[in-house]
């Protein structure tokens, strides 16, 4: 009984991670099977799908550390890993947060150790090209730390939390 207790608030979080992983898959697949490298459609626009071949990290830093940036990404995988099993019981926001980074530290790993290169296809303004991995690892980012502020928040508003002889307001 206790163990699919466990499951049922395990699954926003694994759900997550491989729906993330799916998706970014599947995409960068797609971009690969129909756009040629630098191709996009449409050719002019505010909004592009424009395949990119990504072997540095965001904003074109560190192009060619293909390497570092695997050993990075895995150790992220490892740190997200670990915070989850600490934070885990502190509601579906902070999981959920954690699932999509954890999806799209993955997804961007997995170009990385497949191919050598991260395959990048969002074109949007003046914005780097990015991809769903991408997406998924900011939104978690600022899910976060929503999850961070209204925490440190409720924390420092209650009344435990108030100097001895100061009221709550």
């Amino acid at each position: 009984m206790k163990r699919s207790g466990r499951w049922r608030h395990e699954l926003p979080f694994i759900g997550t991670v491989a729906l993330i992983i799916v998706l970014d898959q599947i995409s960068k697949a797609l971009v690969r099977a129909y756009l040629l490298p630098g191709e996009s459609v449409p050719d002019h626009g505010f909004f592009r799908l424009t395949h990119v071949i990504n072997t540095g990290a965001s904003f074109g830093l560190l192009q060619g550390k293909n390497v570092a940036l695997a050993v990075t990404g895995a150790i992220g995988v490892l740190a997200i890993i670990l915070y989850y099993r600490y934070l885990s019981s502190h509601g579906m926001l902070i999981r959920l947060a954690l699932g999509l980074q954890l999806g799209g530290a993955i997804g961007n790993l997995i170009d990385r150790a497949r191919r050598g290169y991260v395959t990048d296809f969002f074109d949007v303004g003046a914005w780097p090209v990015f991809n769903v991995a991408d997406s998924s690892l900011v939104i978690g980012i600022a899910l976060a730390a929503v999850f961070t502020l209204f925490k440190e928040k409720a924390h420092s508003s209650s009344p435990a939390s108030k100097p001895p002889g100061e009221s709550p307001p």
